[in-house]
């Protein structure tokens, strides 16, 4: 009986593991209409990462939706095609667990319609969950100052976080490794899950990162 809880509860933390190992991607989601308005069901789209040249391919569903999730941030270019329509093409930014909304209309014509996106970067609106993300580029962390060349020290860049507040005698009132001294959203620096390539990377009885 010990034996087979204990195969249970392995099992268990693989899938848990795993789970938090998707949190850090975003995906890409929209409608895909014709040049009338309706939806079209079963037209191709695919994305392919500039970085990588990787491509993800779906179709779009009865509704003419369609969702590309598990997407490694990124800039990609999202292609759809159906038969009898011109190509649409465009560009997208993918965020850390964000969510980029593209919606395409399909002309009848033969010449493929492309959209090109003249400036990179920028916040992303998340229209599709309440999740907040951002991305510290290489740009910034080879630009911007940093006495310990600690690449968490950049956490403190991105909205909504603060460095954990100290007490009357100087100390912190969050163990200082917790949670890489910064609180989230108002939340005590051990309430931060740190990952690293998608993997969780802290002591969860004392919340010690990596």
């Amino acid at each position: 009986m010990k034996s087979r809880l204990a195969i249970v509860f392995t099992i268990f933390l693989l899938f848990s593991m795993d789970a938090f190992g998707q949190a850090e991607a975003g995906s890409i989601s929209g409608t895909v209409r014709d040049s009338s308005g309706a939806v079209l069901v079963g037209a191709t789209v695919s994305a392919r990462n500039l970085a990588t040249s990787a491509v993800r391919t779906t179709q779009t569903g009865n509704l003419g939706q369609y969702t590309i999730p598990g997407l490694t941030p990124g800039t990609y270019d999202v292609t759809v095609t159906s038969s009898g329509f011109a190509t649409y093409q465009t560009r997208a930014e993918v965020a850390v667990g964000g969510t980029s909304t593209v919606d395409a209309q399909l002309s009848l014509s033969k010449e493929s319609t492309s959209v090109e996106v003249v400036a990179e970067g920028g916040a992303t609106v998340n229209t599709q969950t309440q999740e907040l993300s951002q991305v510290i580029g290489p740009q910034q962390v080879a630009q911007l100052p940093s006495l310990t060349r600690n690449p968490y020290d950049f956490v403190g860049v991105a909205g909504n976080v603060s460095s954990a507040d100290r007490t009357a005698s100087g100390g912190d009132q969050n163990t200082t490794g917790r949670g890489v001294g910064y609180a989230i959203n108002g939340q005590r620096t051990s309430g931060t899950e740190i990952l690293l390539d998608g993997v969780e990377n802290e002591d969860l009885f004392n919340a010690q990162y990596g």
